[in-house]
């Protein structure tokens, strides 16, 4: 109960980011007064000018190569965009976002919400890469674990071994739902698949611009940290469950996903199917004796390890094995 009133609390917190730039991309000039940019440049007796409908959207249009490109300039048209796709009203104090690898209709039937009926809405674009299958495909299959894609930058040739763990860096970007709120990553998994997936196609989007093509990007699978701190903490590969290097500059984008899934060392945490990474450890599974007969496995040091090991996953499985913790 606890955390889920935490994640509705982070759910109703806007976008600071995203609405600022949506701001700074809705005022016409400096000197407009409208989308905020008024109020410092308004006339001596404190009145901005007033700018006419027609002016703003011949200003909007305009306003190519920003980080947020108008895209549909009336609710109904078609936003052309690879990249974050974003539903807003004009003066861009809330908007609804969807990754997008083509189009999307200007609506909030397509968005899936409305949470402000009967004001004007247009679309702007937030170009970002065209990922393909292979990466979505690796998403989500980090997220049917129940494992969060933690976004990391380092240079070009950093891989998924143990000897590259020190250059990559974490892309500190927090998360954002469909509507823009932002959500800690702890509690990502709370959310819909699809929307966790398209959370995560919309952080690599701010990832690689900031990374400005020339850093490679990695996602590391991990467990959700308990605390907000934690998710801050460097984390090795061979601690991460799953790797991939999904952008390498030169190649370009692709999944290079490490094969092998490890388990988790910190039991209770437990993954269905994986291996130790740790040749010294030994996999056990944590729900052997419980009520839940269903397979879970973790790696712990040989001498925690108490009842019947089990033989590596290519071998056959026992499940009569608990631990002590």
């Amino acid at each position: 109960a606890a955390a889920a009133t935490a994640a509705a609390a982070a759910a109703a917190c806007a976008a600071p980011a995203l609405q600022s730039q949506l701001r700074a991309f809705s005022a016409p000039s400096p000197s407009s007064g409208f989308g905020g940019g008024g109020a410092a440049a308004a006339e001596d007796d404190g009145v901005a000018p007033r700018v006419s409908f027609r002016e703003r959207v011949a200003s909007l249009m305009g306003r190519r190569g920003s980080e947020w490109d108008l895209c549909a300039p009336v609710e109904g048209a078609t936003c052309q965009c690879v990249g974050t796709a974003a539903l807003h009203t004009w003066t861009g104090d809330w908007a609804m976002l969807r990754h997008t690898n083509g189009s999307i209709r200007c609506t909030s039937d397509a968005f899936g919400e409305d949470p402000r009926p009967h004001f004007a809405k247009v679309c702007s674009c937030f170009a970002g890469p065209r990922w393909p299958l292979e990466v979505v495909d690796g998403l989500n299959e980090t997220i049917a674990r129940n494992l969060v894609a933690r976004i990391e930058v380092g240079p070009p040739g950093a891989g998924c071994d143990p000897a590259s763990d020190g250059a990559w860096l974490l892309c500190a970007v927090m998360s954002t739902r469909y509507d823009a709120s932002v959500i800690p990553d702890r509690y990502l998994p709370m959310l819909p698949p699809a929307e966790q997936a398209d959370a995560a196609l919309r952080k690599l989007d701010v990832c690689h611009r900031m990374a400005g093509g020339r850093q490679a990007i990695r996602i590391l699978g991990v467990l959700p940290a308990k605390q907000a701190r934690a998710s801050l903490v460097p984390v090795m590969a061979t601690k991460a469950s799953m790797c991939a290097v999904v952008y390498e500059p030169g190649t370009g984008i692709a999944w290079e996903g490490r094969e092998a899934v490890f388990c988790p060392t910190t039991p209770p945490q437990c993954l269905p199917a994986c291996e130790c990474a740790d040749a010294s450890h030994k996999r056990i599974n944590v729900r052997a004796g419980k009520d839940d007969d269903t397979e879970c496995w973790a790696c712990v040091p040989a001498e925690e390890a108490t009842g019947e090991v089990a033989p590596p996953p290519d071998g056959p499985m026992e499940t009569k094995v608990s631990v002590s913790v």
